[in-house]
């Protein structure tokens, strides 16, 4: 295990071919994300499952993910835990922060299913997505 930024420690791992990364930290305390236009955030909004598959599909780095898979996933409420970038109207980035069950402990939280659309990628989107996530927790 790595020290990081502020006391945290992390660990990563090669799981099927994706990287997984534990990080832990004394407090998630953080500043809220800002977001420069054209760019901003908005929470989950029922209907958003094709958008969510739509953004996963485009990273490439997935294999094909239907409906159903998305409610197994993302059965407990959504709002207030997943989220997605927009560039004007369009949304562009999402991630989903989860706290508790089947993590570690009730403390414990999750950054879980982040993608960047690729035209949108090397941004610094993600690294604000996951600030927002933290603040979410």
């Amino acid at each position: 295990m790595a020290r990081g930024h502020g006391g945290s420690r992390r660990a990563a791992k090669e799981v099927a071919g994706m990287i997984e990364v534990a990080m832990e930290r004394e407090t998630l305390a953080t500043e809220p994300a800002r977001f420069a236009p054209p760019y901003s955030i908005r929470g989950y909004e029922p209907g958003d499952a094709a958008t969510w598959l739509s953004l996963h599909e485009a990273t490439g780095i997935y294999p094909p993910l239907d409906a159903a898979f998305y409610e197994r996933q993302f059965s407990s409420p959504r709002e207030g835990r997943q989220f997605f970038v927009l560039c004007g109207d369009g949304p562009v980035a999402t991630g989903t922060a989860w706290h508790g069950e089947p993590l570690r402990t009730p403390d414990w939280g999750r950054l879980h299913w982040i993608a960047v659309h690729p035209r949108h990628q090397r941004r610094g989107l993600g690294l604000m997505l996951c600030q927002h996530l933290l603040v979410a927790l």
